[in-house]
């Protein structure tokens, strides 16, 4: 049975399962790519992951500050495999005794096989008039 972090990785990679080294044109996928960690990182599309990460960064911000932030949606998300995935993520946010909205960026590690999530950075900021321009749905 294939666990868990497998099928997450094969499901976002051209690489066909029975061959995780070659990708569809037989080129090996060492260095540079997702096998060892890309060397920049990778947009992907907003899943349940994505959000979930997104979620816990809002939480753990809370707890380490003892604010009120509410997670509104994620905006862009990009990926990269490090030791499990670095989640590095662009949402909306805002504070539970106003309806200002804020884009906060954040950087989330994630290591499946531990069960374990990581707050690395968390970055605030108020959403502008030319910013909301560019974030909206």
């Amino acid at each position: 049975m294939m666990s868990r972090f497998l099928r997450r990785y094969f499901s976002r990679t051209a690489c066909p399962i029975p061959t995780p080294w070659k990708c569809e044109e037989g080129v090996p996928r060492i260095l540079g790519s997702e096998v060892f960690g890309e060397l920049g990182k990778i947009p992907v599309e907003i899943g349940e992951e994505e959000i979930t990460a997104a979620r816990f960064a809002v939480d753990e911000y809370n707890k380490r500050q003892n604010d009120g932030l509410s997670y509104e949606r994620v905006v862009e998300a990009e990926r990269q495999i490090v030791a499990g995935y670095m989640y590095y993520l662009t949402m909306e946010v805002k504070k539970k005794e106003d309806e200002e909205l804020k884009i906060c960026k954040a950087q989330v590690w994630e290591r499946p096989w531990l069960k374990q999530m990581q707050l690395e950075v968390f970055e605030l900021k108020p959403l502008n008039a030319e910013a909301a321009a560019k974030v909206k749905p």
